[in-house]
């Protein structure tokens, strides 16, 4: 029998996004491209952000950047290993956006979802969020990527 691993969320440390981020490489991911992690990275430490674990490893971090006031943007990298246990990590992203929201007194959050992106998307409508942009962001992304815009209303 199968026994789920003990999850903790811990502060976010930039240390852990760039492993994330290797590992995503390893697995020829498409992910942030590499001349801009430093500066994602830092945008997301300024923000509300934790690191998820699955006992001692590393499963994603997320967060909110705090854009202004009552405006945030969510984010999360993650590795393949959080499709393993969806529902408890589900609750855990759930409690902590809520938390964030609350804590922030945010009355709007937004988040981009890569077209193409379906775990994206169904992550995303599952927390709440509804697509904005049904047809896309075309060449949003820094490859010229079409992208969806999430908003979720307090």
């Amino acid at each position: 029998m199968k026994t789920e691993p003990k999850f903790t969320l811990t502060k976010f440390k930039p240390e852990h996004a760039y492993r994330v981020l290797e590992y995503l490489i390893e697995l020829k991911y498409a992910i942030i491209p590499r001349e801009r992690w430093d500066k994602s990275i830092r945008l997301w430490d300024a923000g509300k952000a934790f690191t998820l674990m699955a006992n001692s490893t590393i499963v994603g971090c997320g967060g909110v950047m705090i854009r202004e006031p009552g405006l945030g943007e969510a984010w999360i990298i993650a590795t393949p290993g959080i499709r393993k246990y969806k529902k408890t990590i589900f609750k855990l992203l759930s409690n902590m956006l809520e938390m964030i929201i609350r804590e922030n007194k945010l009355r709007r959050v937004e988040a981009l979802c890569p077209k193409g992106f379906e775990s994206g998307t169904r992550l995303l409508e599952h927390l709440r969020f509804t697509n904005e942009t049904p047809g896309g962001m075309k060449q949003y992304g820094p490859g010229g990527e079409t992208f969806y815009l999430f908003g979720r209303i307090k």
